[in-house]
């Protein structure tokens, strides 16, 4: 939050407000130009009444509510099985799939699988092999209707003998780069939930799975996904 403080002295660059929540500490402010911003992550959800205090003098109060964080939820319950050949639109997202190589002409599917707690009913499978000398390439984009502050979801590394390159990366709305995760640190069949996270000041727009499979078949690299989670 951003506000100037009254007070009957004069405030200097480098000088710092107190502020205080229900007359408790909370924190320190810098001040700019004659004016203090303080960071409303610091608060939990609830109703708060902020002042803030410089040189004996104390600001009038403001009241501040804040909110839970909204979370959209994606089970691909309602998603149509089968192959991925065209951008598939999702009530939060759009899903792309971007294949190179022989075996690689549908790699992206929904499929149902029964693997609680995290993978149950339908998911989706991220698929790719080579029967090749040459590398095999998978790419699958989820673009966001709207920015998020975390995205997590449920995977299960199914298969990574010929794997090459098994990850996920988040970018931003100028596709900066803002976090990843790497499947190949995650056990055969492992289930694990993964929970990717934007920096102070950043938002996801999109991610971008990236799989590559180096060895001739039946060799292989495999995802399963499911229960994507939307915060913020």
């Amino acid at each position: 939050m951003n506000d100037k403080v009254q007070t009957s002295q004069s405030v200097y660059t480098d000088e710092q407000v107190e502020i205080l929540n229900n007359d408790d500490h909370l924190g320190w402010a810098d001040v700019g130009d004659g004016n203090w911003t303080f960071p409303s992550a610091l608060l939990p959800v609830g109703t708060h009444k902020l002042t803030a205090a410089l040189g004996g003098k104390t600001s009038a109060v403001w009241n501040v509510v804040v909110s839970p964080p909204v979370v959209d939820v994606d089970d691909l319950e309602s998603a149509p099985l089968g192959n991925i050949k065209e951008p598939l639109v999702r009530p939060f997202y759009t899903l792309t799939s971007a294949p190179v190589g022989s075996w690689a002409n549908t790699p992206v599917r929904v499929m149902t699988a029964n693997q609680p707690p995290g993978i149950q009913g339908k998911m989706l499978y991220l698929f790719c092999g080579t029967e090749e000398i040459y590398p095999t390439e998978v790419t699958m984009g989820m673009v966001f209707n709207r920015p998020y502050l975390a995205v997590s979801f449920w995977c299960q590394v199914w298969e990574k003998g010929g794997a090459g390159v098994m990850k996920v990366d988040a970018f931003d709305d100028q596709e900066g780069f803002v976090g990843s995760f790497d499947f190949t640190s995650v056990p055969q069949r492992e289930l694990r939930e993964v929970i990717l996270t934007a920096p102070a000041g950043a938002r996801i727009e999109s991610i971008r799975f990236h799989q590559t499979a180096i060895s001739i078949y039946p060799y292989c690299a495999a995802l399963r996904l499911d229960n994507f989670k939307f915060t913020g």
